[in-house]
């Protein structure tokens, strides 16, 4: 069974951490159920990858996963939306139901992730808020930090993005406006229409640009046995 695991609100934001991973010389499995066999033991840690799972499913699933057998390190990343201080806090509130004497202390936020030790079942437990655990927004304002080209590029798509919305061209809600402006660079790239993980692969995001840095580092530290 899947020991390591690692949550994310889905599909897209898998894809992505996967493709990072790989980047960085990181081997992961991507699974569908949480009950899957791995198909091999040389995986850092799972991810699981559903298309129709958000941060409501991934809270609820803390406190299930944190007391089931066998579960040795579990992770999540969730997005702040615009609401990082409640997010940390429905984290904290979902712990206490696994060990209720647990302090607001106990689990505080860093801008290098968190990890916490011996919870419920877990060796482990930690979680990573996007896009840099100290600002609100989601994956795609992680991605528009990590861009290869300059930042004055993601200023001009930025910039489209306005002209557009101003001309009544758009329909996307303001919630979703970083993904209206990274979809926007990337068209631009070769190839335009690739998948945000594809694009990573093809070179188009830093890997060793210091936000992603920052998150590999986290997921190393986390699930190193």
């Amino acid at each position: 069974m899947i020991k390591r695991l690692l949550l994310v609100e889905g599909k897209t934001d898998a894809l992505v951490i996967s493709a990072l991973c790989e980047k960085h010389g990181i081997v992961t499995e991507l699974v569908k159920e949480l009950e899957s066999k791995p198909k091999s033991e040389d995986y850092l840690f799972a991810i699981h990858c559903k298309d129709d799972s958000n941060n409501d499913q991934v809270l609820k699933s803390i406190s299930v996963l944190a007391n089931k057998e066998g579960m040795e390190i579990l992770g999540i990343v969730l997005d702040a939306d615009d609401h990082l201080t409640g997010r940390v806090q429905a984290i904290r509130d979902q712990l206490k139901k696994v060990q209720p004497s647990l302090k607001a202390s106990d689990v505080q936020i860093s801008e290098n992730g968190t990890t916490s030790n011996d919870i419920g079942n877990l060796k482990k437990f930690g979680f990573w808020i996007m896009p840099d655990n100290k600002n609100p927004g989601m994956l795609e304002d992680f991605l528009m930090k990590i861009v290869l080209k300059p930042a004055e590029c993601i200023d001009l798509a930025t910039e489209c993005v306005e002209k557009a919305k101003k001309q009544g061209c758009c329909t996307f809600r303001e919630a979703h406006y970083s993904k209206a402006v990274i979809h926007t660079y990337l068209a631009w790239q070769d190839k335009p229409g690739n998948t945000l993980d594809l694009s990573i692969k093809s070179g188009k995001f830093t890997p060793e640009a210091e936000l992603s840095q920052k998150l590999i580092t986290w997921l190393k530290e986390l699930f190193s046995c």
